[in-house]
């Protein structure tokens, strides 16, 4: 898939996840959150801090797996553990839908749902 059609999905889910679109379901609308630092990606470097303020901004204390790091044409994949976890790799310190995170070379951060 290339680019332009993973910016398409990515607008599809954000307009599915707006507050007026919850709301017309009767659903709560979603939490507010920090935004993700902007600004074009070039190097794995800045794909690592990108997603580190990402992790830190969602969910706090998180351990990036620099050496799963992976590039692809659209940007970089970045794996995480919860930190707990990584230290006593006890499934019970494992936080449900724990997933990837893509950083795309055109700016943002986008955190990838466990499903596949």
């Amino acid at each position: 898939m290339n680019c332009r059609k993973h910016s398409q999905v990515l607008v599809l889910l954000v307009l599915a996840c707006s507050s007026e679109a919850t709301q017309q379901r009767g659903l709560p609308a979603p939490p507010e959150r920090p935004a993700a630092p902007r600004g074009p990606v070039t190097n794995r470097e800045d794909a690592l801090a990108n997603a580190r303020s990402w992790l830190r901004d969602h969910f706090g204390d998180a351990v990036i797996q620099e050496d799963q790091t992976t590039e692809h044409n659209f940007g970089w994949v970045v794996r995480s553990l919860p930190r707990r976890y990584a230290e006593t790799r006890d499934p019970g310190d494992m936080r449900p839908g724990w997933a990837p995170i893509a950083v795309f070379r055109q700016g943002g951060t986008c955190g990838f749902s466990s499903s596949r």
